[in-house]
């Protein structure tokens, strides 16, 4: 027998591979490295085995949480606004892989102020006296570094000093002062700044005095020549202090004579064009025009005027003669010494100034300054002279804040960056040093347990909106859903998803009075809308926004004077006009006018008038051309009245008239003397023209002459032969009667 064989083999392959995360090999995924068998009879039903060596590496999901202000930059992309970022990308196993941030952005503030002051202003615990901008660099309530800005105008107060001398009186913001002294005047500058002004008034006394002088026959005083005695003569000159002096000559002219003077005087005294300026007993002797020896005696008393100059060096201010100086400088004061001469004090003076300086620090655990040691927060104040060796004062205001330690307990998924480190692995030991929230030493030690995250992918297509896991989704793009998987990690599902847009229009169109739109008529603005589908099956919306102005219909009532001008149209009559014209909104528009046209009412009077003349309240008493502007009521226009005015005047005359017993005048008889009688007419002006009457009347006088003769007597050129008591003779008396 033959035998024929026919082996056949087993199939035996071995496959090696690397994946991501998972493997399907023979319809079995696997999740984790190792070697793998599957167990199968292959196409000569022979039992085979192949083999897999699989890699599995995983994807890596880290997610970080930070806040910062401002902005962060991640992955070298600068963010500005808060909210969740995902960072896909292949980790070192090749694997695809995606990062989280959740990301805080606080912001900083940036403040300006602008303030005006008058001599300082206090910001944020800072006396300020110059005008500027001024930066305070701060922490805001969020955290952030913030820097406020003060744009500081600084106005001064003013304090002017003046320095005055005058005679007897000065005036000075309206009020008068007669003695020497510092007078102040407070008030508000051109800066809106309480301001004060100083005035150190010296005033000086205008003087009398008496010259007495005796000489002989004339004198010769101040260019003028005596030749009798006076007591009323004066002269006038300046004196010491700048002020008139009126010296009064006493002059006495004897012969020889022997006069005694005493004088008092500042500095000099000049005595017969001598000056002296010592006291002393000084004599003057001349001859007087009798050829009599005489001499004049001064006793003369001078007395010094002082000139005393002072320095003096003060910290801060310095008070000399009742005025507080604070500035350096030199200042003159006037006074009269104890000797009653005018003396003048000078002060070169030098003012230094004492220091106040603030300091504001924040440290950590202790501050040292001005070698003391400080571990408590406040306000700490050191004493010192300064370079002028005036008293000055530092302030520090200080804040001290303490480091801290304390442990990080994190539970993470897949991986734990944490401080620029990444950790695969549990981890109770790393530890980090950073600032606390204080700016101090805060040392962390990272308790940490890492558990695995999850990964799905979907895909859709929607119109406008999409729901997924309860958020509406409005635009295409991939979308991450993060929860909290089996294993309490952060997991992410992502959605690939195409939003196709509703589509929306707006038709804006502006119309006068009405529009049609889709067969409907508007009159008034309105929005409204009309519904379609798009080329990508979604809904389409076009939106009208109307809107619809109005012609413009304006009426206008005038008053006006003889003519109004309307649109470069002027009318001269009452009545109704109108004018068409587009409005601002382009529309057909009508104005009506209704207009009254008042007529000027010019009205001119001539009068003449005897002496005054009263028009419209008026009193006038010259002649001329007045006028008067009025308003009728219910008038408009303001009408002129002219008075052209003539004024004649009254006369008056007296009428001096000496008369005999009576005198008749103008139909009165009068029998008395008298100056009041008067009487009016018109002159010839056609004014009253009165005329007084200064009556002297004298009386006829009557006498009896008692005569004895014989046979006849011859009386005033007439013989008489027989008795008679009846004859009379009239003549002129004494007083013409």
């Amino acid at each position: 027998m033959t035998l024929w064989l026919i082996v056949n083999n087993s199939s035996h392959n071995a496959t090696v591979e690397t994946a991501c995360d998972s493997f399907l090999w023979h319809g079995t995924q696997y999740t984790s490295t190792g070697t793998y068998t599957y167990d199968y009879t292959n196409a000569d039903n022979c039992l085979s085995t192949d083999s897999l060596t699989l890699t599995i590496n995983s994807s890596t999901h880290n997610s970080y949480t930070e806040t910062t202000c401002d902005s962060y930059t991640w992955h070298e992309t600068e963010y500005t606004i808060s909210g969740t970022y995902i960072y896909d990308y292949t980790n070192t196993d090749n694997c695809p892989s995606t990062d989280t941030l959740v990301l805080y952005i606080n912001a900083s503030d940036h403040n300006t102020y602008i303030a005006t002051a008058c001599d300082s202003y206090n910001w944020n615990d800072t006396t300020i006296t110059t005008s500027g901008t001024y930066i305070f660099d701060n922490t805001n309530a969020a955290n952030c570094p913030s820097i406020d800005t003060l744009i500081l105008t600084i106005n001064n107060s003013t304090h002017n000093s003046y320095f005055e001398t005058a005679c007897d009186e000065y005036t000075w913001h309206g009020i008068e002062y007669t003695t020497t002294g510092t007078y102040t005047y407070d008030y508000t500058n051109a800066d809106n700044c309480p301001s004060t002004d100083t005035l150190v008034l010296t005033i000086n006394v205008s003087t009398t005095g008496i010259e007495e002088i005796t000489a002989c026959d004339s004198y010769t005083w101040h260019d003028s020549t005596y030749t009798s005695s006076t007591s009323s003569t004066s002269f006038t000159s300046t004196n010491a202090q700048g002020c008139d002096s009126v010296t009064t000559l006493h002059l006495t002219l004897n012969s020889g004579s022997h006069n005694t003077y005493t004088a008092t005087a500042c500095d000099s005294y000049t005595w017969h064009e001598t000056p002296y300026n010592t006291t002393g007993t000084y004599t003057y002797d001349y001859t007087n025009t009798d050829n009599c020896p005489s001499t004049d005696t001064l006793t003369l008393y001078i007395n010094t005027s002082d000139h005393n100059t002072y320095t003096a060096t003060a910290c801060d201010s310095y008070n000399w003669n009742d005025t507080t100086i604070t500035t350096s400088g030199i200042y003159i004061f006037d006074n009269t010494n104890a000797a009653n001469c005018p003396s003048t004090d000078t002060l070169i003076l030098t003012i230094n100034y004492s220091d106040h300086n603030s300091y504001t620090q924040t440290a950590c655990d202790s501050y040292i300054w001005h070698e003391t040691a400080y571990t408590a927060s406040g306000i700490y104040t050191y004493d010192y002279l300064n370079a002028f060796n005036c008293p000055s004062v530092e302030t520090l205001t200080l804040t001290i804040n303490n480091s801290s330690s304390g442990t990080e307990t994190v539970t993470s998924c897949d991986s734990f960056l944490w401080h620029g480190v990444t950790y695969h692995y549990n981890n109770n030991t790393a530890t980090f040093v950073l600032p606390n929230s204080v700016g101090c030493d805060s040392t962390v030690t990272l308790n940490l347990t890492l558990n695995f995250s999850t990964h799905n992918q979907l895909t859709a297509t929607a119109c406008d909106t999409y729901t997924w896991h309860d958020t509406t989704i409005t635009s295409s793009g991939v979308y991450a859903y993060e929860y909290v998987n089996a294993a309490n990690c952060p997991s992410a599902d992502t959605l690939t998803l195409t939003i196709n847009t509703s589509t929306t229009g707006i038709e804006e169109v502006t119309a006068c009075d009405s529009y049609t739109w889709h067969d409907r008529t508007y009159t008034i603005s309105t929005v409204d809308s009309i519904h379609s589908i798009n080329s990508q099956d979604c809904d389409s919306t076009t939106y009208l926004h109307l809107t619809l102005n109005n012609g413009t219909h304006n009426s206008y009532d005038e008053i006006a004077c003889d003519s109004y001008t309307w649109h470069s149209t002027t009318y001269t009559t009452s009545g109704t006009y109108t004018y068409d014209y587009n409005n601002a909104d382009n529309c057909p528009s009508t104005d009506t006018l209704h207009l009254v046209i008042d007529i000027h009412d010019n009205t001119a009077y001539h009068v003449n008038a005897c002496d005054s003349y009263t028009w419209h309240g008026t009193e006038y008493t010259s002649s001329g051309v007045y006028t008067y502007d009025y308003n009728q009521p219910g008038s408009s226009c303001t009408n002129v009245d002219t008075l052209y005015l003539t004024i004649n005047y009254s006369t008056t005359g007296i009428e001096e008239v000496t008369a005999c017993d009576s005198y008749t005048w103008h139909d009165s008889t009068y029998t008395s003397s008298t100056s009041t009688a008067s009487y009016t007419n018109t002159n010839a002006a056609g004014c009253d023209s009165t005329t007084t009457l200064h009556l002297t009347l004298n009386y006829s006088t009557t006498g009896i002459e008692t005569i004895t003769a014989c046979n006849e007597y011859t009386w005033h050129d007439s013989t008489y032969t027989s008795s008679t008591s009846t004859a009379s003779y009239t003549n002129t008396n004494a007083a013409g009667c």
